[in-house]
């Protein structure tokens, strides 16, 4: 990831791009409920590039061969969330119910702010083709994240949908690999904290995310909780 800053927020990346990607069934929307990452929480990524880099670039010695940065990917300002679920696929007939039971479920308090960590975390997916880069939710925040997770955990088996994560580690993912031989390598490493960000006071108060709304994207809308 030994690029320019500007390229790490312009790059569109994949982040809400990967409903996008995931094939079309018939009958059936992809579907994904999530948070949205704050302009205060970029802004201070962008902030931080130099570091991000440093390490990344840090991991990636430490698991040789030194491969090419161009396997890394940042994810644009624009498509970084916090997700709440996986990528699911919710039938058309059902579409209107499930999002009605949601807004049934979900209890979220008025203008409550959401702190993200200042830690580097590394993750891979199930299937083991992907690797990330995250920022986690502070530590202290992260159990009302998982009540959510749970509530809406709760809906998604009403409709026979595939949970969340056992042991959900809320996050927000900056950038991504499908690079065979990187993912590899890291798939021991999934959890582990590669470095953190030296946040000032200032920016540490601002490291947020506002979660009074839920976001529910569905095909092609966004829906509102």
């Amino acid at each position: 990831m030994n690029k320019k800053t500007e390229d790490f927020s312009s790059l569109t990346g994949f982040g809400m791009n990967r409903i996008r990607q995931v094939g079309h069934t018939e009958g059936q929307f992809a579907t994904l409920v999530y948070i949205p990452a704050s302009a205060d929480f970029c802004s201070i990524l962008r902030e931080h590039l130099d570091d991000i880099s440093r390490i990344i670039d840090a991991v990636e010695e430490a698991s040789k061969p030194v491969l090419s940065p161009s396997v890394w990917e940042p994810i644009a300002s624009d498509d970084q969330h916090m997700s709440l679920t996986r990528t699911l696929f919710v039938k058309s007939h059902l579409k209107d119910s499930f999002l009605a039971r949601l807004c049934e479920s979900i209890q979220l308090e008025s203008d409550s702010c959401v702190y993200l960590s200042n830690i580097v975390r590394l993750y891979t997916n199930d299937e083991g083709n992907t690797a990330f880069v995250g920022i986690p939710v502070d530590a202290s925040i992260s159990p009302y994240v998982c009540r959510i997770i749970r509530r809406i955990d709760t809906v998604l088996s009403e409709f026979g949908l595939p949970k969340f994560y056992d042991n959900p580690d809320p996050h927000i993912t900056i950038a991504y690999t499908t690079d065979v031989d990187t993912v590899k390598r890291l798939r021991d490493k999934s959890g582990q904290d590669i470095g953190c960000l030296d946040l000032s006071e200032e920016e540490a108060d601002r490291f947020r995310i506002c979660a009074d709304r839920i976001h529910i994207k569905i095909g092609n809308q966004i829906h509102l909780v």
